[in-house]
């Protein structure tokens, strides 16, 4: 099927004239050098400039080089574990190299996020914003890879994953899924069937070289759906790891696992031309039946395999960014079982999922950074089906799901260094349904917004305001198979923020963020009338549902001393009008599957999200986290579904001294203890409190002068038997059992 239309041949012209476009360069370099306060050298420290998505790592002798940097102002963030996180500002003219910078880092064992969060208008200081925000880069995000690409996010304060194994995981923020989290890829909406409850991003998760969570209404920047919060996840762009410019180089990474013996082999090959610079990318992975404690669970196998290419250029009119992913998944379903023992392995169906992501993009940023014009241009098709067997032809239903959009921001100078942002954004939707049993009907929506956003300073406060308008158009076309003739809809809201950080002292800020936000029904909960293998469950929609409308406050305390810090929020939202799937106490007959309609609702929900770390001893770091939520249906005065028990965290982590061989060895354990969940809706499945613990270690050895990455994990260590219920299997299967995890990164230099 061809995935590109006559309508946007033209962005592929454009995008490749202006790629091979040999304009005088003006840009110039960015190099420096990162030391301790011991004068020696450090290697590994991710350095990046947000504004523009340009990320390197020093190397052995901790040096790094941006090339092509063209005129203006950067925020350079230095980030590694075990130093406290820095950044500089560096002005970059067309009169000539950067001076050489020489950094110092402060030795510090509390494991710091990355200062800089870009899920923003503009790239902004973590320190700096009333929001919540956790950013996940560098060595902790490379340890804690797994099957999808929310697996790093399940120890965040806040976050949770709705999962049926560890290929299909979406993540919930606050008691918040599905529909209600925006994903962001490369900073740009990521579009997939997010309502579909095994459905997860079609994103490879070895591919990724940064994670940002913002919690919180975020409808002013993101539009419809932003109410629990934003996921931005963002890959390697072309811009190189290293200083090595004279060569192609990369890093192999190998990941495997021992409890479904999952493996899985990640490349990478990067360079630098005289048009810019290219990355190219692949990965593999295998995996067979999950393992439990009672044993094995049938049909729970999966595989993948993504491969990707981007190239970036600079020339004194500003920068490009092309680029394509493919992302292929085969993902095996749990049979249905009327049982209460999980399903054995002697199970003789074997339905399955197919999920393919296409994906290209075209970015441009206009200098001087980081004001200026930035348009991102996208196109997306998402094709899932699911099989009644191994038989290509028992196919049961079948959706094809194309996005376009176009997403223009221009930044602007106001006094005292302070940006304001206009934009806007359009995006289009088109879903075909193909197959003999169709769920949903065929439709093409139209959405539109505009917006503006300010952040300001003055003295000790930083304050931050914004306003935005929304409009949705919806046609559905008409089906016989669910008995649905053409119409339309239309829906659009208006919404706001403001926020406020007070610096009280160096090392404490308090924060109030507030804000309204807005989600437009989907297709699926208005029309939807068909059984969902992967859920087991049959769905029924309301073609009379109204938007949702929430109103949110925030309060936080956010800590940045030497030996404590950390974040402690509470929140409150109200949700009118929350849309819900509840029982009718009706099983199809055809399926067997209990029978499920989409409600509304106004909801309330209240939590308190922490963490902190503690630098309790030399080299020794001690963190502590948890989150509690109530999440009230008000009109049914019940619980909502799917909500997170409350939990509370422990990590002791212990680095070594170096040695010759190998750098920073570390081991940590974890404990995470999950109370009693029994504030579930009236159809849901009370779950009993537990206790797991795994156990980390790893370091960086030393070859061929660059150094290789070894992280290890032993996941559920005791191996306990326990019922997550943010699983989708909890009726049928206890959590797998005890997982022994690596993962190796090789870098590797190909001379030219």
């Amino acid at each position: 099927m061809k995935f590109f239309g006559n309508d946007t041949a033209w962005i592929i012209i454009v995008s490749l004239a202006m790629l091979v476009t040999n304009a005088p360069v003006k840009a110039q370099a960015i190099h420096g050098r990162v030391i301790s306060q011991d004068s020696l050298a450090i290697s590994d420290v991710t350095v990046s400039i947000s504004s523009i998505g340009k990320t390197t790592s020093t190397d052995i002798d901790g040096k790094f080089s941006f090339e092509k940097v063209s005129p203006g102002s950067y925020i350079l963030q230095f980030t590694r574990i075990g130093y406290d996180s820095t950044s500089m500002t560096v002005t970059v003219s067309n009169k000539g190299v950067v001076t050489p910078l020489l950094v110092v880092m402060k030795t510090n064992f509390i494991a710091l996020n990355s200062v800089t969060v870009t899920a923003q208008p503009q790239p902004m200081k973590i320190s700096n914003s009333s929001q919540s925000v956790s950013v996940l880069n560098g060595s902790y995000l490379s340890a804690n890879a797994g099957s999808s690409p929310s697996s790093a996010l399940s120890n965040l304060p806040g976050v949770s994953l709705v999962h049926s194994g560890d290929f299909s995981e979406k993540p919930e923020i606050r008691g918040l899924g599905y529909q209600r989290v925006v994903i962001l890829e490369d900073g740009v909406r990521h579009e997939y069937q997010s309502w579909d409850d095994d459905d997860s991003p079609g994103i490879d998760a070895l591919s990724l070289t940064r994670i940002e969570i913002v919690r919180g209404p975020n409808s002013v920047l993101y539009g419809s759906d932003a109410l629990g919060g934003v996921v931005n996840y963002i890959h390697n762009d072309g811009t190189l790891k290293s200083v090595d410019t004279s060569a192609m180089q990369g890093e192999l990474i190998f990941q495997g696992m021992s409890n479904n013996t999952e493996g899985a082999i990640h490349g990478d090959l990067e360079g630098l031309t005289s048009l810019g610079e290219y990355n190219l990318s692949i990965t593999a992975r295998g995996a067979g039946n999950i393992v439990t404690p009672y044993g094995s669970l049938a049909n729970t196998g999966a595989s993948e395999l993504n491969f990707g290419a981007s190239g970036s250029t600079q020339r004194d009119w500003g920068s490009i960014l092309v680029g394509y992913s493919h992302f292929d998944q085969h993902r095996d379903i749990l049979p249905a079982s009327n049982d209460d023992d999980p399903p054995d392995s002697g199970e003789s169906d074997t339905p399955y999922q197919s999920t393919i992501h296409d994906r290209a993009w075209l970015s441009y940023k206009a200098p001087p950074a980081p004001t200026g014009l930035a348009v991102d241009l996208v196109l997306q098709q998402n094709a899932a089906a699911e099989y009644e067997s191994d038989d290509p032809s028992s196919i049961d239903n079948s959706l094809r799901h194309r996005a376009e959009s176009i997403d223009a921001k221009y930044n602007y100078d106001e006094p005292e260094n302070n940006i304001a942002t206009v934009g806007f954004s359009i995006m289009t939707v088109q879903l075909a349904t193909l197959g003999p049993e169709p769920v949903i009907p065929a439709y093409h929506q139209t959405s539109g917004a505009v917006f503006i956003y300010d952040d300001y300073r003055i003295q000790d406060v930083d304050l931050s305001a914004g306003g935005r308008f929304d409009r949705r158009y919806l046609n559905v076309y008409n089906n016989a198979d669910l008995d649905l003739t053409s119409q339309s809809r239309s829906f659009h809201a208006y919404t706001g923020s403001f926020g406020v950080l007070w610096h009280t002292t160096q090392d404490l800020a308090l924060g109030m963020d507030v804000g309204s936000g807005w989600r437009a029904p989907e297709v699926e909960e208005l029309f939807i009338n068909g059984s969902m293998e992967g859920a087991l469950e049959y769905k029924e929609g309301d073609p009379n549902l109204l938007p949702e409308q929430s109103f949110s406050t925030d309060l936080i305390a956010r800590l940045t001393g030497e030996s404590i810090s950390g974040e402690i929020s509470a929140y409150y939202n109200r949700i009118s009008r929350y849309i819900y799937l509840g029982p009718t106490g009706r099983i199809d007959s055809a399926s067997g599957y209990p029978i499920y309609m989409d409600q509304q609702a106004n909801a309330t929900l209240i939590g308190v999200d922490a963490r902190l770390n503690f630098d309790i001893a030399t080299r020794t770091t001690l963190t502590l986290g948890g989150d509690f939520i109530q999440a009230r249906n008000n009109d049914e005065n019940t619980w909502l579904p799917l909500t997170p028990a409350n939990r509370i965290s422990v990590a002791l982590r212990y680095v070594f001294l170096s040695s010759s061989l190998i750098s920073e060895p570390y081991i940590e354990g974890t404990s995470d203890i999950i109370l009693d969940q029994n504030k579930v809706a009236p159809d849901e499945t009370q779950t009993g409190g537990y206790t797991v613990f795994d156990l980390h270690f790893g370091g960086h050895v030393f070859a061929f002068d660059r150094p290789l990455t070894m992280d290890c994990q032993i996941h559920n260590l005791l191996n306990r038997t326990y019922y997550d219920n943010m699983s989708l299997y909890r009726l049928y299967a206890v959590e797998p059992g005890i997982d022994f995890r690596f993962t190796v990164t090789v870098p590797f230099v190909v001379l030219r």
